[in-house]
């Protein structure tokens, strides 16, 4: 499994439905999903 980096935006792209990129990180996370990525996430 691969570990990719995620920046925050990302994540509450993600999360929040109203967000202009929300269809974008929906689409990345359905790769990820299918690729069988893991997401890394730091508060660095």
């Amino acid at each position: 499994m691969n570990r990719v980096l995620v920046d925050t935006s990302a994540i509450l792209a993600l999360i929040n439905r109203n967000d202009s990129r929300h269809h974008a990180a929906s689409e990345i996370a359905r790769f990820m999903l299918q690729e069988r990525m893991q997401p890394f996430l730091t508060n660095y």
